[in-house]
C-alpha cells in the first residue's frame, strides 16, 4: 500500500469517484476522462446527462485511455519502488541509532549491562509494512 506522500498527479484522479483511475476512458467530444466504471454505472442507473457537462451522454462517447492508463500503471510502480527505498533506508536509520546507543562491552557480549541486569537484545520484527517496530527482550543467563 503507498504512503500517504504518495500521492497521484491530478490527471490520474477520477473526477466522478476522487480516486486514481485503473481503466481510464476519455469522451471522444470534451477530452475528459473518467474511470470507465464509474461512468458506466451513471448511465446503467438511468442518467442520460453527462455528470460533469450536463451534455446529453452515451457509452459510446467513450474510448479506452491507454496513454493515461499506461501513464497510471508507471507512475504507480516507481511510487512502489520508492517507498520500498523510504522502508529500507527507515530500517537502516533505525539499526544504526540501536548500533550507536548500545555499549562497547553489550556488543563484546558481557552479560552485565551498566545498571547491573541483564543486557538488552534488540531485534527489529515485521509488522503490517510500511512500519517496523523495535522490540526488546532481556537475556537470559
Amino acid at each position: 500500500m503507498l504512503q500517504e506522500t504518495s500521492r497521484p498527479p491530478v490527471e490520474m484522479i477520477c473526477p466522478l469517484t476522487n480516486e486514481l483511475m485503473m481503466q481510464p476512458v476519455v469522451h471522444r467530444t470534451y477530452g475528459y476522462s473518467c474511470e470507465e466504471s464509474a461512468i458506466m454505472g451513471w448511465l446503467e442507473s438511468g442518467q442520460t446527462l453527462c455528470p460533469l457537462t450536463g451534455q446529453p451522454l452515451e457509452i459510446s462517447d467513450f474510448v479506452p485511455h491507454r496513454a493515461l492508463q499506461d501513464h497510471i500503471v508507471n507512475w504507480h510502480q516507481a511510487a512502489l519502488v520508492a517507498e520500498k527505498e523510504a522502508q529500507q533506508a527507515e530500517e537502516k536509520s533505525l539499526m544504526n541509532d540501536v548500533k550507536e546507543s548500545a555499549t562497547q562491552d553489550d556488543w563484546k557480549g558481557n552479560r552485565s549491562g551498566n545498571d547491573g541486569s541483564d543486557p538488552v537484545v534488540l531485534a527489529l520484527v515485521p509488522r503490517s509494512p510500511p512500519s517496523r517496530r523495535l522490540v526488546t527482550s532481556a537475556l537470559v543467563a
